[in-house]
């Protein structure tokens, strides 16, 4: 009797912690990770949380491929991103797999060798987010090796044919040049430089079918690049196409069966890039399509033959084609239904392995085989036990310019809540980093976090976005940088038209460059919105063009933005940048950043935060010391989610009038 006395009695003090414990966590919020600090960030609500983590999973259930594994017939299927990520090893359709445990969950950019007689993989490793990177190797059945000592600016491309070599390039140079190198996997001692002092982005491309000669692409800008080949035998770089000079854009390139040609994407000629054919010795250049209307992203050779496919962007969808180049016959690859996210192509047979996104979110894998269009699906994501949410729309806005007498339209993407929330539905303005990139109408975890708030999703493929033509793309160059800004300015006059949209609660959100928007955006129209997130963006563009001399490939902003070294050019840009206008951003703003951003330096996000602190602004700052451009680990994950989420519930869902701090 006394012993269940005692028993009973802890169990009540065990049952009295844990209810305490549940009041404290109740009281307090989510708690704030060890890697994170956070000023002027109110409780984080367990609300919010457990949306957040609804997205999380989500996003930890996408699924991706990264092709075959060299020396067996399996496929690498990836499970997650960042430190949670999961490689699974299947061999045929429907197949659990088996966990590829010995290549770390951060590694990128992984490469099979195509020579299955001497398997072993190649990938690059940082730490922290830094992009400072490690080139490894790993043989099957052996511990991996490291290629290189020092974390770097690597870039990691191919591995020739009887997987001798490995091709990749490096940029830790003042002004932003690159060096090519290459290196047998199996002996770290030979790494050596092949090529340096190339300007711009030099990315090598893939290994010709001898293994001896390397197709190069070298970007200057976004917009500008030039194709070379490196003949190991001569120690040699030749150009291609000289007399295209630096005007073109070149997006793809691959070889032909017997290494005598290159095929090449570029927009020579045309608005539009679309596929070349450039024979090695007449010195010959042919179009395959002469009248372009889409945009060619990247072609590749069907391996065994001669026949070619080309991903073209279609009205934001990426689309598979295969081309025979001798007659020009092209025709759609009966690719499963869904969103294309990547594709492989088998080191020796006619097959690609390709990941969809399908509309309910699922990601799916599957393996095509070219010789008779055979498909299989391998694998796919769990379905979700969250609602689902409203596919998106393309529509159209008319923006403040005109193009042969008529309003410039911009291509936009509308994604409406979920349907137990009656319009009008307050707004996020959703902006893409970049400039040179494109929302493309797919499903999205975090979007459909906000759908299921009752949030309408708008995201403006503004001026300077891809997928549009050269012309679109270098809308926003230099002076004309805040012509996009005014784009957005267009998308709140569009807004106001719309019945089932409230145009009295918009807010904005963006990444990166558009961090920038974001932010330039509330510097503008702060009148308009109820309040911004801004993500490791861009407040001070002159810092920003100069501090990629050192981290970046300078040429390729100065070329974006302007060269800030022309007093004339900085003045401007400084005229521009949001850090110079604080005073005008009159809404609340939430903003992160990572500690380990190279590419945007975490100072940019801090003095904006002093300033807006300074005038008295409601301004909430978020920093992780374990993070670089991106947000990648999970606990960071689960807070700023929840952050971002109790922000726009705050300003967006509720008739609160955002104020100030004093």
């Amino acid at each position: 009797m006394k012993i269940h006395r005692i028993v009973g009695r802890a169990t009540l003090v065990t049952l009295g912690l844990f209810l305490l414990a549940v009041l404290v966590l109740a009281i307090i919020g989510v708690p704030k990770p060890p890697s994170i600090t956070a000023r002027h960030v109110p409780r984080v609500s367990w609300r919010s949380a457990a949306q957040s983590v609804g997205a999380i999973r989500e996003l930890g259930e996408m699924l991706g491929s990264v092709g075959w594994l060299s020396g067996t017939s399996e496929v690498v299927v990836i499970t997650g991103t960042g430190p949670g990520r999961k490689r699974t090893l299947v061999s045929m359709p429907g197949e659990k797999g088996r966990s590829l445990r010995e290549i770390p969950p951060r590694a990128e950019s992984l490469l099979g060798s195509p020579d299955d007689s001497h398997p072993l993989v190649a990938y690059l490793l940082d730490e922290g987010g830094s992009e400072r990177y490690r080139l490894f190797s790993w043989v099957l059945g052996a511990q991996p090796v490291a290629l290189t000592s020092n974390p770097e600016r690597l870039e990691l491309c191919c591995i020739n044919s009887s997987g001798s070599l490995v091709a990749f390039s490096r940029n830790n140079k003042e002004d932003g040049l690159s060096d090519l190198l290459i290196v047998n996997p199996r002996d770290p001692s030979s790494v050596r430089v092949v090529a340096s002092d190339l300007k711009g982005e030099a990315a090598p491309t893939e290994w010709s079918p001898d293994g001896t000669r390397l197709l190069i692409l070298q970007n200057l800008s976004f917009n500008t690049s030039r194709a070379m080949i490196f003949d190991t035998s001569k120690n040699e770089i030749v150009r291609l196409v000289p007399e295209w000079g630096d005007t073109v854009n070149i997006t793809g390139g691959t070889w032909s069966k017997d290494g005598k040609k290159v095929f090449l994407t570029s927009d020579a000629g045309a608005d539009f890039t679309r596929p070349f054919e450039v024979d090695l010795e007449t010195k010959t250049v042919r179009p395959l399509i002469s009248d372009p209307t889409h945009e060619a992203i990247d072609i590749h050779r069907v391996q065994g033959t001669d026949d070619l496919i080309v991903l073209f962007n279609e009205d934001g969808r990426t689309k598979l084609y295969l081309l025979d180049p001798l007659q020009n016959l092209r025709k759609p690859l009966s690719a499963p239904n869904g969103d294309y996210i990547s594709m492989a192509l088998h080191p020796h047979q006619p097959k690609i392995v390709e990941t969809v996104r399908q509309a309910d979110g699922r990601s799916s894998v599957h393996v095509i085989d070219l010789s008779n269009h055979h498909i299989e699906q391998w694998a796919i994501g769990e379905a979700s036990a969250r609602a689902p949410v409203p596919s998106a729309e393309n529509l159209y806005y008319s923006t403040f310019d005109f193009v042969g007498g008529k309003p410039r339209e911009i291509d936009l993407i509308f994604k409406k809540p979920t349907s137990e929330f009656p319009p009008p539905w307050p707004v996020i303005i959703n902006l893409h980093g970049g400039p040179a990139a494109q929302w493309q109408p797919e499903w999205d975890p975090i979007d459909a976090l906000f759908q299921r708030m009752g949030v309408a999703i708008l995201e403006p493929n503004v001026r300077g976005s891809t997928g549009f033509g050269k012309e679109f793309t270098t809308l926003d160059d230099r002076e004309k940088r805040e012509d996009a800004v005014r784009d957005v300015g267009a998308l709140l006059d569009w807004i106001q038209t719309r019945p089932d949209l409230d145009g009295s609660r918009v807010g904005v959100f963006g990444a990166s460059y558009g961090g920038y928007l974001s932010l330039a955006t509330m510097v503008h129209y702060s009148n308009r919105l109820r309040c911004g997130v801004d993500l490791f963006g861009i407040s001070d563009l002159g810092k920003e063009v100069e501090a990629s001399s050192q981290e970046h490939f300078v040429d390729v902003q100065r070329a974006e933005y302007g060269d800030e070294r022309d007093p004339k050019t900085r003045a401007f840009l400084d005229s521009i940048s949001p850090i110079n206008h604080v005073e005008s951003i009159n809404v609340p703003i939430l903003i992160f950043h990572g500690a380990n951003d190279v590419r945007v330096k975490p100072e940019q996000s801090r003095k904006m935060v002093a300033q807006l602190e300074a005038l008295g602004r409601d301004v909430r700052y978020i920093e992780a010391n374990n993070e670089g451009h991106g947000i990648t680990m999970p606990l960071n994950q689960l807070y700023l989610g929840s952050a971002i989420a109790d922000f726009f519930r705050e300003f967006l869902l509720s008739p609160k009038t955002p104020g100030s701090r004093k």
